[in-house]
């Protein structure tokens, strides 16, 4: 009974929400965009690696949109799950992307 009184009603944030959300969206960004930097900065510019970090910039863009969303309360609670592990999945495709770009015999 204390998880359903512990939901906030649509268009409700609390404050822990707001700033968990600010910090993923940060984060999850700043790693997005040292992926698309790191082609520039190992001087990797091939069509395979610039397809993907397109992927990555328009997987960012459906997260964004989905995290604005939910804080505006068009989504239901339930979906901050979604976006915790939406966040992981990109911070891993990133890491997964910069070790493939920095690899040294590509």
């Amino acid at each position: 009974m204390a998880d359903l009184a512990d939901r906030p009603l649509f268009g409700e944030t609390r404050s822990r929400d707001r700033i968990s959300f600010v910090i993923i969206t940060i984060l999850t960004t700043s790693f997005v965009i040292t992926t698309f930097g790191s082609i520039f900065f190992f001087n990797h510019i091939k069509v395979t690696f610039i397809c993907l970090s397109l992927c990555l910039v328009l997987l960012l863009a459906s997260h964004l949109c989905l995290a604005f969303w939910y804080r505006s309360g068009v989504l239901e609670p339930r979906f901050r799950n979604m976006l915790y592990f939406n966040t992981a999945v990109i911070i891993l495709f990133c890491i997964c992307s910069n070790i493939i770009i920095s690899e040294r015999y590509t």
